[in-house]
């Protein structure tokens, strides 16, 4: 059975990556379910935010009210 939050994050997917049904990407997706904090703790080592301090990293993660970390499996 599919969460809500990663049926949310399918049709984020679908609109932005690829033009697919969202049922077909739930047939065959294999999720890496991830917990919030593990999502910030990747955000915050980007190369990219080496110049932001901590308290406005997480403002701006906090902020996002829907959005997705795409990352290659070697941030896994």
């Amino acid at each position: 059975m599919k969460t809500t939050p990663y049926k949310k994050a399918t049709e984020m997917y679908i609109e932005v990556i690829v033009a697919e049904s969202v049922d077909e990407i739930l047939n065959e997706a294999e999720p890496n379910l991830r917990t919030k904090e593990y999502a910030f703790m990747k955000f915050m080592n980007a190369p990219n935010t080496q110049d932001h301090t901590d308290r406005d990293l997480l403002q701006e993660f906090e902020s996002t009210t829907n959005g997705f970390l795409q990352a290659d499996s070697s941030l896994l």
